[in-house]
């Protein structure tokens, strides 16, 4: 069988042997980008469920490269499709490249700017994307490019880099000579870029810089028992490719080989961000690469093997890689302080929200790291106690970010943080009815400012999200304050917990759920059923504070929200119902399509409630919604662009794309007892 995944190694160097892909491709097998099936992929000692996507599919890529250190997207079709810098650049138009094989006189582009001509078949499971090629002359082809991105491992997580691993096996019944390259040229960085060649200890290649502080790129390969030749071309103009690093060897028959080829970048002296201080310039990034090209790969298997062995519905780990793919594409990582999170592509900072919503991959992947964010997002702390909700400078101070703090405070056991985050609660409710333990809402901008997660819907008075919220707050302030023995303040929180429960109930529940808002003094309300009335308890339960709802109104809202906002929507449920069934349009999208993290929330409430409640027929609802969800999103090409709404009845992608809110998918791994570890 042509490149072998078998999981026993019978190459000497095991490590490649065990990470080669399976490029068993018959030229009958038809690429299917709308199912899953069962793949033996290197590396994974069982079988996983894996989404071929053939390269006519026109489908956002996968984006590859590490922690805030920008990313290069990789398409279905092998194009190399956008170059980010840094977290914070705006992607663009890659300059050509290519990796390429040659089989005696005839070559072709495996991957690059050019799609690639072979017949191929393509798995993005980030933080990898395996293609498979099948035989050309002989010679079976295939390939993995991994982003730099290692699950618990922050430091290589930082470099600016994408290795791709190419692999050939002799299928011919005679010696074959095959040639495997790597092209780059310098249409960007700007012109003048020189090519010079870079070497560290056997690994080598071209850097192409403009000058010293200037951005630049390198490509590297490690190619031990090849046949190397690299051709910088020096010329500041007129000759293209000005990179070129060629491996060839002779095959025998069955004999098969691996070359591991890098690109790096560096976004110049003038970038804020960490890579571009850590790193002289991108062939020191790329050699850094190549050095811990195995301790990634393997970190990255490792981490998808345990996900895949958790007994998660196949959706749900697909789902699941998809938007850990945010941790690439949405990060800046400043010199000297944590890595940030935005909330889509058209932010320029951290918000809470985004933070809130990456809390469960974020804390499990990179613990000292998300507390650095929080120990950041303290010393934003207003001297009311008032945290913003968005780290930009001058954002005010809300309510309920300064609730969402002390839920993320608890949730990361930070304890250094506890004084902080319960004068942050302090602030919370020192506002309209805080002393009856209800965070209500404010009128105007200010509505927009903390961070709720419904867009320019405007809510009044009491909310049935926003106070629920509260609630989960001050039995984690009770928490906090018991923890440091303070019992003054475990009884203020105690105090307001059990009045504002009551005054909930009172100002909400109309029988048959929660509604979604009141304010009698003015005379305003909606009637509506919120799919995530009940992401309060939601919060409340994945962080070990038990209900705060009583049981019996705890399943009548998901039975309410089953019959109305799942009903209401072929994929996921809808923001919000009336009661008649119908969506609710009061603000259009944003309250009567489906906002995706508002469904992995429900679900994982749910799954949740099916625990809690001994009730396993809402496990089931749970499911539902989310695997509703996933396959409107998937079949509408969603698997990375994530967009922040789909349509109800046709699934279409719109507003903000590679919205964090997608993370929200962890809370549901997290509900059905795992972790993202």
């Amino acid at each position: 069988m042509a490149c072998t995944s078998s999981p026993i190694p019978r190459h000497p160097n095991a490590w490649a042997a065990r990470l080669v892909v399976s490029c068993a491709l018959a030229a009958a097998h038809p690429a299917d980008g709308q199912s899953l099936e069962p793949a033996r992929i290197p590396g994974f000692s069982r079988p996983v469920q894996a989404r071929w996507l053939g390269p006519e599919e026109r489908r956002g890529g996968i984006p590859l490269g590490g922690l805030g250190t920008g990313f290069l997207e990789l398409r279905p079709d092998g194009r190399v499709s956008a170059l980010a810098l840094d977290g914070a650049a705006a992607p663009t138009p890659p300059p050509a490249c290519g990796i390429q094989a040659t089989v005696g006189t005839e070559s072709v582009t495996l991957l690059g700017t050019a799609p690639t001509r072979m017949r191929s078949r393509f798995f993005g499971h980030f933080p990898m994307a395996d293609v498979e090629y099948g035989t050309r002359r002989g010679v079976a082809v295939c390939a993995r490019a991994v982003g730099t991105l290692a699950p618990g491992d922050l430091e290589r997580s930082g470099i600016p880099a994408v290795l791709f691993r190419v692999t050939v096996q002799c299928a011919a019944d005679v010696p074959t000579r095959a040639t495997l390259s790597l092209f780059l040229d310098g249409s960007a960085p700007p012109d003048g870029a020189r090519s010079t060649l870079w070497q560290d200890g056997g690994r080598i290649g071209v850097l192409l810089a403009g000058g010293e502080g200037a951005p630049s790129l390198a490509a590297g390969m490690d190619a031990g028992g090849w046949g190397v030749q690299v051709r910088p071309n020096t010329a500041l103009q007129g000759q293209i490719p000005r990179g070129r690093l060629e491996a060839s060897a002779t095959l025998r028959p069955g004999e098969e080989r691996s070359v591991l080829f890098v690109i790096g970048w560096h976004p110049g002296a003038r970038s804020p961000s960490r890579h571009a201080r850590r790193f002289r310039d991108a062939a020191e990034a790329a050699a850094r690469a190549l050095r811990d090209g195995r301790e990634i790969e393997v970190r990255a298997v490792a981490w998808q093997s345990g996900l895949y062995g958790r007994g998660l519905p196949d959706w749900l780990a697909e789902a699941s890689l998809a938007a850990a793919s945010l941790l690439t594409r949405n990060t800046v990582w400043p010199e000297g302080g944590a890595p940030r999170i935005r909330d889509s592509d058209l932010a320029a900072s951290e918000s809470l929200t985004a933070r809130h919503h990456s809390a469960a991959l974020f804390s499990a992947l990179f613990a000292s790291a998300h507390r650095q964010a929080l120990d950041e997002i303290a010393r934003t702390q207003a001297p009311d106690g008032g945290i913003p909700a968005n780290h930009r400078d001058g954002a005010p101070p809300g309510r309920l970010a300064s609730a969402r703090f002390a839920l993320l405070v608890w949730r990361a056991r930070a304890e250094a943080l506890y004084p902080a985050a319960l004068r942050a609660l302090r602030s919370a409710f020192a506002g309209p009815r805080g002393e009856s333990g209800l965070i209500t809402e404010p009128d105007g901008e200010a509505a927009s400012e903390d961070g709720r997660p419904f867009g320019p819907w405007q809510w009044h008075g009491t909310a049935a999200w926003t106070a629920g919220m509260g609630l989960a707050a001050l039995r984690a302030g009770e928490e906090m304050a018991r923890a440091q023995g303070d019992s003054r303040l475990v009884a203020w929180c105690r105090q307001r917990f059990e009045a504002g429960r009551t005054a909930f109930d009172q100002d909400l529940w109309n029988g048959r759920w929660h509604r979604a808002y009141t304010d009698p003094d003015q005379f305003r309300d909606s009637e509506s059923c919120l799919a995530g009335q009940l992401s309060g308890q939601e919060e409340a339960w994945l962080l070990g504070l038990g209900a705060i709802h009583g049981p019996g109104r705890i399943a009548a809202s998901l039975r309410s929200i089953e019959a109305l906002c799942m009903s209401a929507a072929k994929w996921g449920a809808v923001a919000a119902a009336r009661p008649n069934g119908e969506p609710d349009l009061e603000a259009g999208q944003f309250s009567g399509d489906v906002l995706p993290g508002e469904v992995w929330n429900l679900a994982a409430t749910a799954v949740l409630a099916a625990r809690e409640l001994a009730d396993d027929s809402l496990r089931g609802m749970g499911l539902r919604a989310g695997e509703r969800l996933w396959q409107g999103a998937a079949g509408a090409g969603e698997l990375w662009s994530l967009n922040g709404c789909i349509g109800r009845d046709d699934a279409r992608p719109y507003g903000a794309a590679h919205a964090a809110s997608w993370l929200a998918v962890w809370n549901l791994v997290e509900a059905l007892g795992g972790t993202a570890e």
